[in-house]
């Protein structure tokens, strides 16, 4: 049963003051009720706003739900939008392992708990393969999937240091106090500010790095930050999308750094199924 929580104001975010899960965030005079909800045995926390069709929004590798507060803006205007934290992320109780495959089960069973058939569900840059393999192992749980971001190993996705980066995170797996020291300096700021300019935000913008990204990767717990790295790099979303039965939209911002509109189109003209693309300047 869902259990609402109360408020907090974004700004109290920006200026670095602790987020408490027991709130609701208000962005540009929107408001963001969040709830918790038992989903095989753990609390996942979720917020939800809108009205209209349900649209489910799955964050990325280093997210949580509030990331997608901007994009929820507009979709809210014609859509009931469910934004929640993956197990081990943002304010979601924790998992002893993570995997691709195990958080796919989890947003299944999130989808079964609320009796949910969502018009789509979209997942961003990790949650891409998380979403691809819904599509494919639980079709009759959603009308589409919207992967947004999502990264093909492509020759510009340099083999050689994909390769040590993965060598490295499975080396410290399980290793408690590497994970946490990695985890340490992964959640500074000057890192995040990094990896957004060269890896992530092609739009870059300080501002939404010290609001949105900071605090999500505060939040993500070290067993999750290097788990699901290591899954993440293993898994091939080729192989998700091979045979899928529901309409797949690949959505690519025409200046992503790892995989772009025209290398999907390439890696997928040989894969069973019925795939769109589109790319977006903003």
């Amino acid at each position: 049963m869902e259990q609402p929580t109360v408020m907090l104001n974004l700004q109290a975010i920006k200026r670095k003051l602790r987020f408490d899960c027991q709130h609701r965030v208000v962005c540009d005079g929107d408001y963001y009720p969040t709830y918790c909800i038992d989903v095989k045995g753990i609390r996942i926390n979720y917020s939800k706003v809108g009205s209209g069709p349900p649209l489910i929004l799955v964050h990325g590798w280093s997210g949580a739900w509030y990331g997608w507060v901007r994009t929820s803006k507009f979709l809210r205007k014609k859509y009931t939008v469910y934004m929640l934290d993956l197990p081990g992320f943002g304010c979601s109780e924790a998992l002893e392992t993570y995997s691709i495959e195990e958080q796919t089960e989890y947003v299944a069973a999130f989808i079964k708990t609320l009796g949910l058939k969502p018009r789509a569900v979209a997942g961003l840059s990790m949650s891409a393969s998380i979403v691809a393999r819904l599509a494919q192992k639980h079709p009759a749980l959603v009308n589409k999937a919207i992967l947004v971001g999502p990264v093909f190993k492509t020759q510009r996705l340099n083999r050689y240091s994909h390769a040590v980066t993965k060598r490295f995170f499975t080396t410290i797996q399980d290793h408690n106090r590497a994970e946490s020291v990695v985890k340490k300096i992964f959640d500074t700021r000057i890192v995040a500010h990094v990896l957004a300019r060269s890896l992530g935000m092609y739009d870059y913008r300080r501002e939404l790095v010290d609001t949105f990204s900071l605090l999500s990767r505060s939040r993500m717990t070290k067993e999750a930050f290097v788990d699901m790295y290591v899954s993440a790099s293993i898994c091939n979303i080729e192989e998700f999308l091979d045979g899928t039965t529901i309409p797949i939209h690949l959505l690519f911002g025409k200046q992503d750094k790892l995989t772009n509109e025209k290398q999907a189109r390439s890696k997928l003209k040989d894969i069973r199924g019925s795939f769109s693309f589109s790319s977006v300047q903003k």
